[in-house]
């Protein structure tokens, strides 16, 4: 199958999400939406991949008119990263089981990519609070599983933080966290939706 993305002399920047942002929903759609915005204005040709599959509607029409390439189906995004693997300059992937869909694959595909683990939150951390809450209100059987649930989540999550260039995380206190968990790792900040991400990694990549 040969994808009708047109691969012209801008940079290739791939993003993938867990699906399609619909900012009428949620913060991280408005997040997300802003980022792919700002990498189509610093001139970037922007490729966005939806972890489900889905194409929705109105939502991927939308990221179109505002020239991002939406690749919904399985065997296009396959054929995507066959064909124009070698082309991709910065690979952004949000939230970790999205992450490690991806991140191996590219590493053959893609090895001049620089790939950046957008965190959202840490989810591990999240589990681990939840874990102590349910002790708290007396469900020892819950917090046995939410320390189960944290405890794999955390093995995941730091594994991606090694294994990718860099990770971009929403407070000072989860940046902290991952420094000081694996300190060979760049970690950073982001102060809003997207433009830290663009101010950090787009202009280095895309030479603007």
């Amino acid at each position: 199958m040969t994808v009708a993305v047109q691969i012209d002399d801008r940079v290739v920047v791939l993003v993938k999400e867990h699906q399609v942002p619909r900012p009428d929903f949620d913060s991280g759609s408005v997040r997300i939406r802003r980022l792919l915005e700002q990498l189509v204005e610093l001139g970037a040709r922007v490729v966005f991949l939806p972890g489900n599959h889905a194409r929705l509607e109105p939502y991927t029409t939308e990221l179109q008119q505002r020239g991002v390439t939406v690749l919904p189906e399985p065997q296009l995004q396959a054929a995507f990263l066959a064909e124009a693997g070698a082309e991709i300059s910065l690979a952004v992937l949000s939230r970790p089981q999205v992450a490690w869909s991806l991140v191996e694959q590219l590493r053959t595909d893609a090895p001049q990519a620089l790939i950046a683990y957008d965190t959202v939150d840490v989810h591990f951390l999240r589990l681990q609070r939840q874990a102590a809450l349910a002790g708290e209100q007396g469900e020892p059987e819950l917090e046995k599983s939410l320390r189960r649930k944290a405890f794999a989540s955390r093995e995941m999550e730091l594994g991606l933080v090694r294994s990718c260039d860099v990770t971009l995380v929403v407070s000072e206190a989860e940046r902290d966290l991952l420094a000081d968990l694996v300190p060979e790792a760049a970690v950073r900040g982001r102060e809003d939706a997207g433009s830290a991400l663009v101010d950090q990694l787009g202009v280095a990549v895309l030479g603007t």
